[in-house]
């Protein structure tokens, strides 16, 4: 019989539970995820080196954190309407969140991959130094994976989040545009260990219709895992990467950008 990771239903009041509608997918809440606080102040040295010694300022929790030059990643993109291009940074806190879940004894959170609000991500507008960001709830054994892309506007780019819970990947799409920082849209990729299918893998495709650099749709169609490799899975848990194959052609949802709302909302034609 395989062996299969099975892994408590609720931490950090966190499931990755699979549902068909995007308003009840149980990802991380905005609400339980303590933002980030905004500081007065710019950044003025806007190379990655000034950046990184201003951010270690932002999230200084003394001695005992620690970061890396390998817990940062930079990109560049268009994230305003501008012609300057700004900065997207991530930061992976993996051996500060170990230090703290483990000296007060959080089972549950070690066990979910160091589950909580030590992957953040940060936006800096390359004209000016001005910035927004925010801790994304996962798990630090996975460092947050970023695209930047045009989503809903032709005239500047967002950054796509994918980020792991657990056995579960979901993307999260913010709309980054300084100073806005909103979530308008998230979905779950994928769950290697589902509780609603007795452990099985399930999985979703997401893809985006449009022409590069115009506004687009979002489809999603029902998938399956194929070639599920029990050992690679268990023995390198947050770096192995199923492979996912479409069940049907036609998506089971399609999601258009709704300007009013500020998001993506489910287009039921």
């Amino acid at each position: 019989m395989k062996k299969r990771i099975w892994i408590p239903i609720c931490v950090l009041l966190m499931t990755s539970c699979q549902q068909k509608e995007i308003q009840e997918k149980k990802v991380p809440e905005e609400n339980s995820v303590e933002k980030v606080d905004k500081k007065e102040d710019v950044f003025t040295n806007l190379t990655e080196q000034g950046i990184k010694e201003k951010i270690i300022k932002f999230l200084s929790r003394k001695e005992d954190h620690i970061l890396s030059d390998s817990s940062f990643k930079f990109y560049k993109g268009q994230m305003n309407r501008d012609q300057v291009e700004d900065w997207v940074v991530t930061v992976n806190e993996l051996q500060f969140a170990k230090k703290q879940l483990e000296k007060i004894g959080n089972l549950g959170a070690i066990d979910y991959g160091y589950l909580g609000n030590y992957n953040h991500i940060f936006v800096i507008d390359g004209a000016t130094g001005k910035w927004n960001g925010r801790p994304i709830g996962s798990s630090a054994l996975a460092p947050l994976e970023i695209e930047i892309d045009y989503v809903n506007s032709d005239q500047y780019q967002v950054a796509k989040i994918f980020y792991r819970v657990g056995t579960a990947k979901f993307i999260g799409i913010y709309n980054s545009s300084i100073p806005s920082f909103q979530e308008i849209f998230k979905w779950e990729l994928y769950n290697l260990s589902d509780n609603t299918a007795n452990g099985q893998p399930t999985g979703r495709i997401i893809e985006f219709k449009g022409d590069e650099g115009s506004p687009k749709s979002i489809e999603i169609f029902e998938a399956k895992v194929i070639n599920f490799d029990d050992k690679a899975f268990v023995d390198n848990m947050y770096e192995y990467e199923p492979q996912l194959q479409k069940t049907a052609k036609r998506p089971i949802h399609v999601f258009e950008y709704q300007l009013a709302e500020g998001k993506f909302g489910e287009n039921n034609k």
